[in-house]
């Protein structure tokens, strides 16, 4: 075999064995949920992806912009959970009868396993936006998406009696998203941690203070 037709079949079996982008990115995914942001490292996600560094940039430019693309990949899933958990809370919320056991479907299915992962993810990304395009727009259609699911939440308490008529429900919706207890994103980022007992009795309290007036 000549040296022209055993550089063909060098690239040729180059690129057959470059892995997709997928698992590239679940492999950076993994690597920014265990080390964060500043622990990040390539070598690593290559290694879990099964390629080499070299390959890893034949589909992504540079470190920042696998971490960018994690981040959006994150946000993408996100969005996809928005879509299943309500779901269930629209069906769930059919057999509840107060106020408080509304708020306790909420809090569960929407903060309950994985809940302190993703508040630590979403602290990264809140860090990611300021300066990074790409991710400050897909930050932009998961908000939308969790604004609206939660709007559309509230608005079926409104018709089941169980919070005023004349509540602001966009603003309320954006207040449910926002709740992180005053914490700043520093403290968000160094203590995520907010227990499920914390969830209920914080919206209890806010529960008792929206109740439709019997």
């Amino acid at each position: 075999m000549d040296a022209h037709l055993r550089g063909v079949r060098h690239i040729l079996t180059s690129v057959i064995n470059v892995p997709l982008r997928q698992p590239i990115l679940d492999a950076a995914v993994k690597e920014l949920q265990e080390f964060s942001e500043a622990g990040f490292r390539v070598t690593r996600v290559a290694e879990e992806a099964g390629c080499v560094v070299s390959v890893l940039y034949h589909h992504f430019e540079n470190r920042e912009g696998l971490i960018d693309a994690a981040l959006i990949e994150i946000m993408r899933r996100e969005a996809e959970e928005v879509e299943t958990i309500y779901r269930e809370i629209d069906t769930m919320l059919s057999g509840v009868t107060t106020i408080e056991q509304a708020f306790e479907t909420y809090v569960r299915l929407a903060h309950g396993s994985g809940g302190t992962v993703r508040r630590a993810l979403d602290a990264q990304i809140l860090t990611a936006v300021q300066t990074r395009t790409s991710v400050r727009r897909a930050w932009g259609e998961l908000s939308a998406k969790v604004q609206a699911a939660n709007e559309h939440l509230l608005t079926v308490l409104v018709q089941r009696g169980f919070i005023d008529t004349t509540l602001d429900i966009p603003a309320l919706a954006l207040l449910m998203r926002g709740l992180d207890f005053s914490r700043t994103l520093e403290e968000s980022v160094e203590q995520p941690t907010i227990a499920f007992e914390q969830w209920v009795a914080v919206m209890r309290l806010f529960a008792s203070r929206v109740m439709a007036p019997r």
